[in-house]
């Protein structure tokens, strides 16, 4: 099953509020484990799902519920109404349309496989990573990468991070001469960087929270300059933009802190969680988080249609086979659960009736043994071929119920 908070499910706030940075994601794996034996926790900028392999979704989704509750101090009632919770082929489905990039914000991305590869092997670090848990999420990554190369879905794609600097045209026209400050020396802050000196600007400062890093760069002869997140607040209003694409649990530039803006300044924030205090207020500054990003999205999906369309069947066939293995498992597991009940009963029954016939010889015995043997076999057969061939996962999961193998 599928349980947790995502783009399409809440808003910016709620998936802030319940997200994991990567330094983080062990200490929440260890929680989660006092709740659930094992599991894969994926958090991304979009995303906080956990994945489990349970046969008691009521209760394992009340007890995410509840992690995700205390680990991040948010109302259960708030979790639960903007959680998805999703299982069985829903759930494998979920997953494997993450990986293909169909869930993401931008249709396509490939970020995600790395981070989904990244969440599958922390979890297995912890030996969290149960088997079923473990050939899903190998499968998933496996049709992730086929889908983007069977399909154009990845084709001429723009990132969150090209968008961004795409936002700036759009708002503030084709003019080159802009102060820009990018906060973050991460992946997506230097792709920022990168696609605004593609698309021309030149007036680019860096700002890193890591004072070694601004050392780094600035010796690295960058043609950029590079100040220390310090700096800001004093240099603030020599910039006309400020894109902020950091990994932190606390405000950058903070609405108590921030001092008189004395021209127009457009802050994008595509930090997850926000790094720019939301509550700014100042008539001189119009501040864009990462959903409002989404509106420059519309003209990329509509030209990935067919590709989208592509993708899904693809991704459905894939789903099947992995929901035909999985029923053959359980299966088999029946199987073997009422071949090993049905030989301890007929031991039973037989020793019990030789006790009755005493005096009988080696062969008599042999033979009453043969013929139990028998009986149960011709007994099973019919509902084990079954079992192996005609059934679909509502029927195994009444056979586990009846049976009490879980």
């Amino acid at each position: 099953m599928a349980v947790g908070i995502n783009h399409e499910s809440a808003p910016v706030i709620t998936r802030e509020q319940t997200s994991i940075l990567p330094n983080n994601l062990d200490t929440a794996l260890d929680k989660f484990k006092s709740y659930c034996t094992s599991g894969v926790i994926l958090s991304t900028c979009n995303r906080t799902e956990i994945y489990v392999s349970t046969s008691t979704p009521k209760e394992t989704s009340q007890a995410i519920y509840q992690f995700f509750s205390e680990f991040s101090d948010t109302d259960i009632n708030v979790i639960r109404n903007h959680s998805i919770n999703l299982t069985d082929t829903d759930a494998i489905d979920h997953l494997f349309q993450v990986t293909s990039g169909l869930k993401s914000m931008v249709i396509g991305e490939t970020e995600i496989l790395g981070q989904v590869r990244r969440a599958m092997i922390a979890s297995s670090e912890k030996q969290m990573l149960s088997p079923e848990l473990s050939r899903l999420f190998h499968k998933a990554i496996q049709t992730g990468r086929l889908v983007r190369h069977q399909t154009g879905i990845s084709h001429k794609l723009p990132s969150i991070s090209a968008l961004s600097i795409d936002m700036i045209t759009s708002v503030l026209g084709d003019s080159k001469k802009i102060a820009i400050l990018v906060i973050g020396t991460g992946e997506a802050a230097n792709l920022v960087t990168e696609y605004a000196i593609k698309k021309g600007y030149s007036g680019l400062t860096i700002a890193s929270k890591y004072k070694k890093r601004v050392k780094e760069l600035n010796n690295n002869s960058s043609r950029n300059k590079v100040i220390h997140t310090e700096e800001i607040y004093g240099k603030i209003n020599t910039f006309d933009v400020i894109i902020s694409a950091t990994e932190t649990d606390k405000f950058i530039i903070n609405n108590n802190s921030l001092p008189m803006i004395t021209h127009p300044l457009h802050i994008i924030d595509i930090s997850m969680p926000r790094s720019i205090d939301p509550k700014i207020h100042s008539a001189q500054i119009s501040l864009f988080n990462i959903d409002d990003i989404t509106s420059l999205l519309q003209k990329n999906i509509e030209h990935q249609n067919s590709a989208i369309a592509e993708a899904k069947m693809l991704i459905q066939t894939k789903v099947s086979d992995f929901s035909q293995w999985w029923s053959s498992i359980e299966s088999i597991s029946i199987i073997k659960y009422l071949r090993e009940e049905s030989e301890k009963i007929r031991r039973k029954e037989v020793n019990h009736a030789l006790k009755l016939l005493p005096g009988l010889s080696e062969k008599d015995q042999n033979i009453i043994n043969t013929m139990s043997q028998s009986i149960i076999n011709k007994i099973l057969h019919q509902p084990t071929t079954k079992i192996k061939n005609k059934l679909n996962s509502s029927d195994i999961d009444l056979l586990k119920k009846i049976f009490e193998t879980d």
